[in-house]
C-alpha cells in the first residue's frame, strides 16, 4: 500500500541492506537494540507524510530529462499512467527553461546529456533554494558521479535501464 510507511527493524545489518530498504520505500531502518529517539524522529517523519499526503490533491509536477528518445518517450508514458503531470526535454539547457517558467515537484535527470549534463541541472535548481527534488539517471560505470550527484542534493538515483517499479518508487518518496 504505498499510503503505507515501513520502519524497518532489524537486529543487525549492513549498509548495502540499508540502502537497499530505503530505496525500496521504507520510512527508515533501525537497528537494535532500538533508539527511542531515533524511532520517534522517524514517527514523526511518517505522521508529516500523511499529513502532506492529505493536503495534496494535485498530481506532482515532474519534468524528464533524457537524450535518449526511445528512453524518455516510455518514461514520460509510464508517469502520465499513473497520473503525473509530465514534461519532458532531451537536454539540460531546455530542461533549465523549463524549471524556470515552471513550478515542478520533481525532475528525474539523466547524468549525461547534452548542452548542460544532468549535475548543471541539479546544482542549478537545488542551488536556487528550489523546493523541489532532484533523482539522477545514470549509466554504468557512474558510480563516483552517483556520489557526486547526492552530495549535491539528489535524493535518489535509478541505473539505466531504469527499473520501472523502482523508479515509481524512488518518485514516491521523494514526493
Amino acid at each position: 500500500d504505498p499510503k503505507c510507511e515501513v520502519i524497518l527493524v532489524t537486529a543487525g545489518g549492513e549498509v548495502e541492506i540499508a540502502i537497499e530498504v530505503l530505496r525500496a520505500g521504507a520510512l527508515d531502518y533501525l537497528q537494535k537494540p532500538v533508539d527511542i529517539k531515533q524511532l520517534l524522529i522517524a514517527l514523526g517523519r511518517a505522521r508529516e507524510r500523511r499529513h502532506q499526503r492529505r493536503a495534496s490533491t494535485e498530481p506532482a509536477n515532474i519534468l524528464v530529462l533524457e537524450d535518449h528518445e526511445p528512453t524518455l518517450k516510455r518514461l514520460v508514458s509510464v508517469l502520465r499512467k499513473e497520473g503525473y503531470n509530465v514534461l519532458s526535454a532531451g537536454d539540460g539547457e531546455e530542461g533549465i527553461r523549463i524549471y524556470k517558467n515552471t513550478r515542478l515537484d520533481l525532475i528525474l535527470a539523466d547524468v549525461r546529456m547534452p548542452l548542460k549534463d544532468g549535475l548543471e541541472v541539479l546544482r542549478e535548481t537545488k542551488g536556487s533554494g528550489a523546493d523541489l527534488e532532484v533523482i539522477v539517471i545514470t549509466g554504468y560505470g557512474d558510480e563516483e558521479i552517483v556520489v557526486e550527484a547526492l552530495r549535491e542534493g539528489a535524493i535518489n538515483f535509478l541505473k539505466k535501464p531504469v527499473d520501472i517499479e523502482q523508479m515509481l518508487l524512488a518518485i514516491q518518496k521523494a514526493l
